[in-house]
């Protein structure tokens, strides 16, 4: 019988068997919580729950870790766990996840630390009225909870009303202004709302608070760019990736500023970078896509365009109808048809 069999006939022992990462969930314990979730998954194998509690206690190593450390423990683990986690249907073991929370929190109402993990595990099946009122009863516990109202701010983003997620921003911005993630977060909210010169100003106070923030400087060489300013985007893209080599985002800054400097060779270097890490990284095969097409290179441009619409699973809000409309247009610049 496996883990979740067992799990789901809600058997006492594997309860009991847990029941220490609970103890540490109550305390905000995440750096002992992660500890512990690495010495099952060693002695136990294959085991999605761990994983799981492994992504969790990084995540939320708010007061433990600064954010820059936190995202090498979190690329660190994915490293490691990356081929294991492919084979469980992830939808499946979120919804356990969620289930096993909830149990919980039933057990724990008025713990700010559950709430705020309930209602990440909401967000994380898509739950996002339910996660919300979690995170708000987080804030009625603990109403100078920042963690809370940053994770109000990112769920609000995600749903598009931004006015909401501002308003929340500001809210954890305000009761930790020493918080380099929640001046993210909320320069995100921002930059989506493309209110460039206010994410500006978000990015810049996280850069100032984490230095070491790998993700903070690849959002600054993001802004920069939107901001016309690619040669100080290309720095901060670049200092981005001196602390972590593998931050995705940051190569794809990098390479976009390239592209306005007229670097297409580096440009399609970077690109392909990234595409190394994650083979299945849209955004980077739609860049690369343009690159090429801007060298000249009309075959490779229009094999990254069929390797884009071949992913299995690509984003529905993807148009492929227009991908395809672009390889017909490639096709044709690559064998002109003779006029008379």
């Amino acid at each position: 019988m496996g883990f979740f069999d067992k799990f789901k006939k809600k058997d006492q022992q594997v309860f009991e068997r847990y029941s220490e990462f609970e103890n540490h969930i109550l305390s905000g314990n995440w750096e002992q919580l992660r500890k512990l979730a690495e010495k099952r998954l060693a002695e136990e194998g294959e085991n999605p729950f761990l994983l799981l509690m492994i992504s969790m206690s990084d995540f939320y190593s708010f007061s433990h870790k600064k954010s820059h450390e936190r995202s090498l423990l979190i690329e660190e683990a994915s490293k490691k766990h990356r081929e294991l986690a492919k084979k469980f249907d992830l939808e499946y073991t979120a919804n356990t996840f969620l289930e096993w929370v909830k149990g919980f929190s039933k057990r724990h109402p008025k713990n700010q630390n559950v709430m705020v993990l309930l209602g990440a595990a909401y967000v994380g099946n898509d739950r996002y009225k339910d996660g919300i009122k979690t995170f708000k009863k987080a804030i009625k516990i603990n109403p100078d909870l920042p963690e809370a109202a940053q994770e109000l701010c990112s769920a609000y983003r995600d749903l598009g009303k931004y006015r909401e997620a501002v308003e929340w921003g500001k809210r954890a911005v305000q009761l930790d202004p020493k918080y380099a993630d929640a001046h993210l977060v909320l320069g995100k909210v921002y930059f989506f709302q493309k209110e460039f010169e206010k994410a500006l100003v978000e990015f810049q106070k996280a850069v100032e608070l984490d230095p070491e923030s790998s993700n903070a400087w690849s959002d600054l060489s993001g802004i920069k760019k939107e901001l016309n300013r690619p040669e100080e985007a290309i720095h901060a893209a670049k200092k981005a990736l001196t602390i972590n080599p593998e931050n995705q985002d940051a190569l794809i800054n990098l390479a976009n500023a390239q592209v306005d400097t007229e670097n297409i060779d580096k440009a399609i270097k970077n690109y392909r970078q990234v595409l190394q890490i994650n083979p299945e990284n849209l955004l980077a095969l739609h860049n690369l896509g343009l690159a090429l097409s801007v060298k000249g290179d009309y075959n490779e441009a229009i094999k990254t365009y069929e390797r884009l619409l071949n992913i299995q699973g690509s984003d529905p809000s993807l148009n492929l109808e227009a991908y395809k409309q672009k390889i017909t247009e490639l096709k044709e610049k690559k064998n002109p048809k003779i006029t008379h």
